[in-house]
């Protein structure tokens, strides 16, 4: 298997002790016993063995026995930190299956338009945050979405109008297109005279004018905005995206970026500063991105660092990211058939299926997986057919989100893994997927359980920040599937496509941990396994209430320390 082949970078990261809540705390005169106890619990292990328990405790950051309150009791000690959860829910921690954490930074940096569907209201906030950025500074961000309210795609005009003294680019909610002010145009030397790359599209208007929209690999054509900042800056903003992960419940990701995140997230790491696992996978221009040579050259000069046995797995890299399409909003998702509602369009493949094939096949030689990015029912084949023509297992394809019924079986036959993402379902089913493919095609989108149900291996993730770093949301998304969108009926759209709580729970925990090779080590609640746990600040109910994203998390913590405290 690719995965017992892959270099290992594994670190360790000294914790720093949080402070759990006064009434949570029972204090104990008792003789040696456990570093941290939890008792009167309602914990869901994800451990088929002993699937629910009520208390377990904890040492030498790891769990080290399970069961009802009574029994765990006889683990307190003088040292004993003693935590009563009144019943609350207590889950493994979290392993978020595609992220790209990098790309968050810049919602921290700059500006966030999630959820919103008044462009007035974009303008609002584009204007407020630029005034509050120093001189020069590009205002970054973004997560902008027209189809909320079905307007066209906005213009370099539109913020001309609020801010044209600094540049702005601002990526849409999927990533997959950037919005552009007139002074960002200029400064990434974006004419009338630029052409198109590859697998993109500079978009111009009737006058053959930028309109300020960038789409796909277009995209590269915006200079390095975060140049500037100092690295120490470039560092604390990445920490402060950990910390907000931790605030959800995440301990683990998989994410997505380019080398030099690599290195950042190493230096982090040197500093006592990554407070989640990192199972990494490297990205980039597929111009630019040399894996054969790179990865081989990376895996002999860094082989020989290994983790800490007491601290267990903090980074590794261990992927290869690719893309072969786009999004459907923008009818570049790669589809068998033309869209519905733009006849004669297919998508716009990012490379050939030769290229993909020999790329696909040159990381596999060198021991590496790949994940290819394949929303459309095409770009999906696409990475069957790359996958099968290179022979490796345990590649994985990201999203999925059509895919023609005959190609299902192929994820069990090729040992690929689907790694999906629930709330990109219900934000675009009464939102324009039917536009896009029709009544007919919408029953082959987001189809979760027939990929489950097939024997495929299932594992979920947000997709951060194109949807919410928040494994509650895509529970709720997984096992409800219907529309947070207001004023949108609340049925459940294509119920039999739905997850239990148990399927969503392992999807965002087990799954994850598999993937990585780590799931000797974390993913669920289990004696030896290092104590990655989260502390909810209410219960599951049976059925699961339709109120769970407004749930919080109470508590993380990772190896047995805390990294988060409500």
């Amino acid at each position: 298997m690719l995965r017992h082949q892959r270099w290992l970078l594994l670190l360790a990261l000294t914790y720093a002790v949080g402070c759990s809540k006064q009434e949570e705390i029972i204090a104990s005169e008792a003789g040696p016993g456990a570093d941290l106890v939890v008792i009167n619990a309602d914990v869901y292990t994800v451990d088929s063995e002993t699937p629910r328990v009520e208390a377990f405790a904890v040492t030498s950051g790891k769990f080290v026995a399970l069961g009802n309150t009574d029994e765990i009791e006889g683990q307190v000690g003088a040292n004993t930190t003693v935590i009563d959860a009144k019943g609350r829910t207590v889950v493994p921690g979290f392993v978020d299956g595609h992220t790209h954490l990098s790309m968050g930074v810049r919602l921290v940096h700059g500006v966030d338009l999630y959820g919103i569907a008044e462009k007035d209201i974009w303008l609002e906030r584009i204007a407020q945050r630029a005034s509050e950025l120093g001189p020069g500074e590009w205002l970054m961000g973004g997560r902008w979405d027209h189809s909320l309210s079905n307007i066209p795609l906005p213009t370099r005009q539109d913020i001309d109008s609020v801010v044209d003294d600094r540049p702005v680019a601002l990526q849409d909610v999927d990533g997959h297109s950037a919005w552009l002010n007139t002074k960002a145009l200029e400064l990434a030397g974006i004419t009338r005279d630029t052409k198109s790359p590859e697998g993109g599209e500079v978009q111009k208007d009737a006058n053959g004018e930028p309109t300020g929209i960038l789409k796909e690999t277009a995209q590269t054509l915006i200079p390095d905005t975060q140049a500037s900042l100092p690295e120490s800056r470039k560092l604390e903003l990445i920490a402060q995206a950990f910390q907000f992960a931790n605030s959800k419940g995440i301990t683990s990701a998989h994410d997505m970026a380019g080398w030099r995140t690599l290195s950042q997230y190493e230096n982090l790491l040197n500093n006592d500063q990554l407070s989640i696992r990192i199972f990494f996978g490297v990205t980039g221009g597929h111009a630019r991105l040399e894996p054969a040579r790179k990865l081989a050259s990376e895996k002999q000069e860094l082989a020989a660092r290994v983790d800490d046995e007491t601290k267990g797995p903090m980074l590794e890299f261990g992927y290869v990211k690719l893309v072969v399409d786009g999004v459907m909003s923008t009818h570049t998702a790669v589809m068998l058939e033309p869209y519905a509602d733009a006849p004669g369009v297919l998508g716009i493949p990012t490379v050939s299926q030769e290229f993909l094939t020999k790329r696909v096949k040159a990381v596999n030689d060198v021991g590496f997986p790949v994940a290819i990015h394949a929303i459309g029912d095409h770009g999906v084949r696409m990475a069957f057919d790359a996958f099968e023509a290179s022979g490796a297992k345990g590649n994985r394809i990201e999203h999925v989100e059509m895919i023609n019924p005959l190609d299902v079986a192929r994820f069990k036959e090729l040992d690929v893994t689907a790694s999906m993402n629930p709330h990109h379902a219900v934000t675009t089913f009464q939102n324009y997927l039917t536009d896009r493919v029709g009544p007919e095609r919408e029953a082959n989108a987001y189809i979760w359980q027939t990929i489950k149900s097939s024997g495929a291996h299932l594992v979920l993730g947000s997709d951060w920040p194109t949807a919410p770093f928040a494994p509650l949301t895509q529970i709720w998304a997984a096992v409800h599937r219907t529309s947070p969108l207001p004023g949108r009926p609340g049925e459940p759209w294509r119920p039999q496509e739905r997850l239990s709580l148990d399927e969503a729970l392992y999807g965002l925990t087990m799954a994850g941990a598999i993937q990585s090779g780590w799931d000797e080590d974390i993913g669920s609640i289990s004696q030896g396994k290092f104590a990655d746990f989260v502390l909810l600040d209410g219960t599951f109910e049976t059925p699961l209430q339709r109120d769970i994203d407004k749930m919080e998390v109470a508590a993380t913590y990772l190896g047995g320390r805390v990294v988060y405290q409500k």
